[in-house]
């Protein structure tokens, strides 16, 4: 049975609301790529930002990875340019303040690094991507 954290869900959740996404792959969540069309979604951090008597600020880092290989130039270019379209995406709604919604918490800010390179094939041909997601969440 998968449990997994309200935060990862919510996370997850609104990820599948992104048209990019929701039109074209599914999430696994905190599962390691595999080589199959889906995205996975893993938590790979939290940082206090700040405590408060009640409540603290913390920065959730997340990574959303690429499962399937870009093998080639032409995949690579394709690749690259989806999760350019993505990260595009993700900063809009971060203009619109449209963030996730988790219950006794609240998203203040959002931001990602694109295109990080995560697995290459030994003779350099195939590449694996993935974005680093960080959000910024007060507990109250």
């Amino acid at each position: 049975m998968n449990t997994t954290d309200s935060i990862t869900q919510a996370i997850n959740d609104w990820l599948l609301t992104r048209p990019l996404i929701s039109e074209n792959y599914d999430i696994e969540i905190e599962e390691l790529p595999d080589g199959t069309k889906m995205l996975a979604l893993q938590r790979s951090g939290v940082e206090l930002i700040k405590r408060y008597y009640k409540g603290r600020k913390e920065e959730y880092q997340y990574m959303l990875f690429l499962k399937e290989n870009s093998e080639g130039n032409e995949l690579k270019t394709a690749n690259f340019d989806w999760l350019d379209d993505l990260v595009d995406d993700i900063y809009k709604q971060v203009e619109k303040r449209n963030f996730p919604q988790i219950e006794d918490k609240q998203v203040t800010s959002m931001r990602c690094a694109n295109q990080i390179t995560y697995e290459v094939s030994e003779d350099g041909t195939i590449s694996n991507y993935a974005v680093q997601l960080y959000f910024t969440i007060t507990s109250f």
